[in-house]
């Protein structure tokens, strides 16, 4: 893709070789891309498809897009309209993930609700992924919060390697909380 890689992604991206994800389990159907940077989707931009081309499973290329947040900033995903619980998405790195609930309790939970704003009455801390998993990297794990932090960012946690992050979302049981009902007023 060269310096045309920006066209799958709303926002920025990183593109690796095959070494950091995989070679990927499917037939190789679009080769020598280039791209202008207005195109919607890979296949607006000039390109051969399978048939015109001859590529090794080592030329194959991943991409990465980063989401619009900041590190540190946190979020509940996965309730079903209860704005106030679900599994925690952290920003690393520019990415949203997931946090493994490897040792998660409610001093974490506590800290999670505190920082989204919500009522710090009545919180819970939910283990194996009772919210369900969202198909996100697992950003970091061994969450340890003593109480006194302002940000989940600033307890101690094991981040994870990014060649890892992806690889151990189907092995790893997630963290979620259950809330105050009290409306948010910070945005995490």
């Amino acid at each position: 893709l060269g310096n045309n890689y920006n066209v799958p992604c709303v926002g920025p991206l990183v593109w690796y070789n095959s070494n950091q994800f995989t070679d990927g389990d499917y037939p190789i159907v679009v080769s020598n891309a280039v791209c202008g940077g207005w195109e919607r989707t890979i296949t607006d931009c000039t390109h051969h498809t399978y048939g015109e081309f001859d590529c090794a499973r080592t030329q194959v290329i991943g991409i990465q897009c980063y989401d619009d947040c900041e590190d540190g900033d946190i979020r509940l995903t996965g309730s079903r309209n209860r704005e106030h619980e679900g599994t925690v998405e952290i920003c690393v790195d520019s990415l949203w993930g997931v946090i493994a609930d490897s040792g998660w309790g409610q001093v974490d939970a506590n800290i999670v609700c505190s920082q989204l704003g919500y009522d710090t009455r009545g919180i819970r801390a939910f283990n194996n992924s009772f919210y369900d998993k969202p198909k996100r990297p697992i950003n970091i794990n061994n969450v340890v919060c003593t109480g006194s932090e302002n940000r989940l960012f600033d307890c101690t946690y094991y981040e994870f390697p990014d060649n890892e992050k992806k690889y151990l979302q189907k092995l790893v049981d997630v963290a979620g909380v259950q809330c105050g009902k009290g409306t948010s007023s910070r945005i995490g």
